[in-house]
């Protein structure tokens, strides 16, 4: 076994037991602590790290076919949760301040407005107009017009996620498609 392969099934190892302990367990504790002393800085000090904590899991989330690839990541993610964890760097305020914050903070009442026009245009929160949009269509075309319609948009999505996913093992084979 190479040095390489030797560190990195050290680094694993310590990543499954570190990562718990490091992004969960204390800031829990700590977290707790914080609200039982109403201190509202160190609320604020703990919201941001889950705050944080929360856009790393997403960001992992949704990269994850291309992380996979990154044999350093899960050192790389343990080393910036911990910075952001210790408490005499406020690593997670500091952060918050330079990369969260300048995101999301350009023009809120604009946001809060395209936000209101997409809640409007998808119907969210209008449940019944949906139903009776629904009863007003089985009404006109009939039933099996409405079983016609949604089988053929369910097939239509499967065969676009079996694609997806057969494209995803032939890239990760190394295959190309025949």
């Amino acid at each position: 076994m190479g040095f390489v392969q030797l560190f990195m099934c050290v680094a694993t190892s310590f990543h499954g037991v570190a990562w718990p302990l490091i992004t969960l367990i204390y800031p829990l504790y700590a977290s707790v602590r914080a609200i039982e002393s109403n201190s509202h800085a160190e609320n604020k000090k703990w919201l941001t790290y889950w705050v944080l904590y929360g856009l790393i899991m997403v960001f992992e989330f949704t990269y994850a076919v291309l992380i996979e690839w990154l044999p350093l990541w899960p050192v790389i993610k343990l080393m910036v949760t911990c910075w952001l964890v210790v408490p005499s760097s406020d690593g997670a305020v500091h952060a918050y301040n330079h990369f969260v914050r300048p995101c999301f903070s350009v023009n809120t009442h604009a946001f809060g407005d395209w936000l209101k026009t997409q809640k409007d245009k998808f119907g969210v929160g209008k449940s019944n107009d949906f139903l009776l949009h629904v009863q007003l269509y089985v009404q006109e075309n009939g039933f099996e017009a409405l079983e016609k319609v949604i089988f053929s948009k369910v097939t239509r999505t499967l065969s676009r996620i079996s694609l997806f996913f057969e494209g995803i093992l032939l890239f990760s084979t190394g295959r190309q498609g025949t």
